[in-house]
């Protein structure tokens, strides 16, 4: 019989065709037949049902299950016709119905209904797929189409030409492998043109008009912009749908926030979240990624707000506000694949990440608000961020888990270039 019976809400209920008084009976999980197709598994005499998954205007809820057959086993899903792992599914943006079987075949046909044999349910992710207020989702990539002051203009031959305000760059990017399909004179015409190196980074070639540093701005928010030695500019832009959603989740919460930004950089996600009310801590390893946050935060009109700045190891700090009983409501968090703390202290992202996020669940609250996770490893799939996400903040909290693909419009020819991945979860 069952283990656990999920729940849903009258209007999810009504979205996906299942009766309500069906969704209440234990021994039986009874679909409308009016609805769209069910979706089954059927495991030769042992047969049962899962919940449809249609979408409407708005939304599209996918439903993974993980579930023990009557031999023992964990059962994966098939979509479609397609094998996908329970670990390995993947969020599309739309399905109209689906068949779930054992057997490798599709069909939009109504299943009739035979008998039903209730099982154990392991566990029952639902996922809403949904446009963001921050940006559009597509493909599961969180794109930041918000700006007004920075634009990716072209891409092509491993180079984007931006435009940070009144200035316009070039530099390299190693996701953008087709050419450039017309290199027209804003190309040529660029104020600064990062140069790379065959034997390892490069330098910039600049025009005499361009300054040492200016500023931009992404709504309240504003920042310095400085070309360094290593191609960047001291921000981020596509972190602008982060920004923009983690505001709205500490002005929406109702309660004080007290926000832990760690390898925070130049402080982008320090000064958004103190912008939005919440009291911050900022810890970085470099000592001028702070100074450069100081400055973005005065900047920003924040030069009197709760901001706390820390240079130090973030692994060590963290360890040490457990030891000091500090607690905090939400988590930021950008690691690199690589890094040396001011001691010399040694990060690798593949080994201590996951111990990394064991010792943060330990300083958050009783009831957190979020954890983000950022990631530029090449390499690493959105789909490791769930699952460490599932691991360490699910295990302990509960809570919703979105991951993704993180990126930026392209105008010119339309099309979304991918700058790194996230992980948010968030509580229901």
């Amino acid at each position: 019989m069952f283990m656990t019976l999920f729940s849903f809400s009258p209007d999810l209920l009504q979205t996906v065709g299942v009766t309500a008084e069906g969704a209440a009976k234990q021994d039986a999980f009874v679909p409308d037949r009016k609805s769209q197709p069910i979706i089954i598994l059927n495991f030769d005499k042992f047969s049962s049902m899962l919940v449809p998954i249609s979408c409407c205007k708005h939304c599209c809820f996918i439903a993974a299950f993980t579930f023990k057959t009557h031999h023992n086993q964990i059962a994966p899903l098939f979509l479609k016709g397609i094998f996908v792992p329970y670990e390995a599914a993947s969020l599309q943006p739309r399905y109209s119905s689906l068949l779930v079987t054992n057997k490798y075949q599709s069909t939009n046909d109504t299943v009739s209904l035979l008998h039903w044999v209730t099982f154990d349910i392991i566990s029952v992710d639902i996922i809403i797929l949904q446009k963001q207020r921050q940006g559009r989702v597509t493909n599961n990539m969180y794109i930041a189409d918000k700006w007004v002051d920075y634009e990716v203009i072209d891409t092509g031959d491993g180079d984007k030409l931006e435009r940070w305000g009144n200035y316009t760059l070039r530099r390299p990017d190693p996701q953008i492998i087709w050419p450039i399909v017309n290199e027209t004179g804003q190309w040529k015409k660029a104020d600064g043109h990062y140069h790379r190196s065959n034997s390892g980074g490069g330098q910039w070639s600049m025009n005499e008009s361009l300054p040492e540093r200016w500023t931009i701005s992404y709504g309240e928010l504003n920042f310095h912009i400085k070309p360094t030695n290593f191609k960047h500019t001291g921000l981020f832009p596509e972190q602008a749908v982060n920004w923009s959603w983690m505001m709205d989740k500490i002005r929406s919460a109702g309660r004080p926030i007290r926000v832990l930004n760690l390898f925070a950089y130049s402080g982008g996600a320090t000064v958004a979240a103190a912008a939005a009310g919440a009291e911050v801590c900022h810890v970085d390893a470099a000592k001028g990624m702070v100074q450069w946050a100081k400055d973005n935060a005065q900047l920003s009109g924040l030069e009197s707000a709760p901001i706390r700045y820390i240079t130090d190891d973030v692994f060590k700090f963290v360890q040490r506000e457990q030891r000091r009983g500090k607690q905090y409501d939400a988590i930021i968090m950008d690691p690199p694949s690589y890094g040396r703390g001011p001691n010399g202290e040694t990060w690798k992202l593949e080994e201590n990440l996951f111990p990394f996020l064991q010792s943060c669940t330990t300083i958050l609250s009783d009831n957190p608000l979020f954890l983000l996770i950022n990631s530029y490893t090449t390499g690493l799939s959105p789909s490791v961020l769930h699952n460490l996400l599932h691991m360490t903040m699910n295990a302990k909290y509960g809570g919703e888990i979105n991951c993704g693909e993180i990126g930026l419009p392209i105008t010119k020819s339309g099309l979304n270039l991918p700058c790194g991945i996230l992980g948010r979860w968030e509580s229901k």
